[in-house]
């Protein structure tokens, strides 16, 4: 039976770094080199199968292809607009080089330009799945998820595994599952932990999620790390306002 390793990291895009966000933090943990060497630390030191990033921009990915190259291959990425600049920020994804089985990775734009990636995938013994890598804006968050039964579940064959920075609670998602999804997804986090940190602490939260498709896999276990309590503490560990989540599981 194959184990998946998969990690879904929001990284912090730079040019979402701005003083009226983060008026009280250090400049020196807010410094786009800085924060990147934490990210690339990370993914350095993991043994993970498919890598799904959010906020991430086309010079993440430049330093990715620099530093990483040896271990992942590296998609383009799946911003807003079809023209890459330097201020595009989206979604990107990094695929193991021991990875044995087959995969593809397909960008899906929702009506307002934004995108998500899904990743086709098969194992080395013929299962298939679809990983699906989303960030879900705060304001439109059910509306974009709605649209996932149109544009992803209705269009792959999955079964499917949703990854992401969503901007919602557990119960928010489990309301947006009930409500416009026909699919049925269990939860593969237990509880509610904050992966989410602002620098007021007001706004910290669980934003970044893993849920599976019920019937087709088991979680073997899950990572979110508990020592992490405020945004000084993530941007030291991570580089990011957000902790890495990492789930392993199998095909059923």
């Amino acid at each position: 039976m194959t184990n998946i390793r998969i990690l879904t990291y929001n990284i912090l895009a730079e040019v979402f770094v701005k003083k009226q966000y983060y008026p009280n933090t250090s400049s020196n943990l807010l410094n786009y080199q800085n924060r990147r060497e934490h990210t690339l630390r990370v993914i350095e030191n993991s043994s993970i199968d498919f890598i799904m990033l959010q906020e991430a921009q086309d010079q993440d990915r430049l330093q990715f292809e620099k530093y990483l190259s040896s271990k992942y291959e590296c998609s383009t990425l799946a911003a807003k607009s079809e023209i890459i600049t330097a201020r595009s920020a989206g979604t990107m994804s990094l695929v193991s080089k021991t990875w044995t089985g087959k995969y593809d990775i397909l960008p899906v734009s929702f009506d307002n330009g934004k995108k998500c990636q899904v990743i086709n995938c098969e194992t080395p013994d013929g299962k298939r799945f679809s990983i699906v890598n989303i960030h879900l804006d705060f304001n439109v968050k059910e509306k974009q998820f709605a649209m996932l039964e149109e544009l992803v579940f209705r269009r792959f064959l999955g079964p499917f595994i949703i990854v992401g920075d969503m901007n919602a609670t557990r119960k928010e998602m489990e309301k947006m599952f009930e409500k416009h999804a026909t699919l049925k997804f269990i939860n593969a986090i237990n509880g509610d932990p904050d992966t989410y940190f602002s620098e007021d602490g007001k706004g910290t939260r669980q934003c970044d999620h893993i849920w599976i498709e019920e019937g087709y896999f088991q979680v073997k276990s899950i990572n979110i790390s508990n020592k992490i309590t405020d945004l000084e503490e993530c941007l030291k560990q991570f580089g990011s306002d957000h902790a890495p989540v990492e789930v392993v599981i199998n095909i059923v």
